[in-house]
């Protein structure tokens, strides 16, 4: 520690996530969903050259994550929808209130700090 004190402050003040990372978390959601797309549209060999760059990123970005206590939570298409998700859906005025809805696409990640919701996520729905 420092005589005046800042080492402890400057420790403390990097574990917080603030605004800048939810919104970086969510752009790395961004990118690793387009870049898993793209993998899947070219051959294996092609494939192999990338993987292990990506999983070099996704280890630095998860180790950083989880520094900051944020995390994702685990809403995946397909999922039934239930209107207390913190999801917006974005076409929910297409339905009705009975009908059996199901996320179709998710738009945007939830993105949680420490178990707690920080960040809404936005899905496309559908109905069964």
């Amino acid at each position: 520690m420092t005589p005046n004190g800042h080492e402890n402050l400057r420790l403390s003040l990097s574990t917080i996530a603030d605004e800048g990372d939810i919104q970086f978390a969510v752009e790395v959601w961004r990118l690793a969903k387009l870049t898993n797309k793209m993998l899947s549209k070219i051959d294996l060999d092609e494939q192999r050259k990338y993987v292990g760059q990506l999983d070099w990123f996704n280890k630095k970005a998860s180790d950083f994550f989880q520094r900051k206590g944020i995390s994702f939570a685990n809403f995946q298409a397909g999922m039934p929808f239930d209107a207390g998700m913190p999801l917006n859906p974005i076409n929910i005025s297409s339905f009705n209130a009975e009908d059996d809805l199901y996320i179709e696409q998710l738009l945007e990640p939830v993105i949680l700090c420490e178990g707690k919701v920080v960040r809404r996520g936005a899905a496309i729905l559908g109905k069964k």
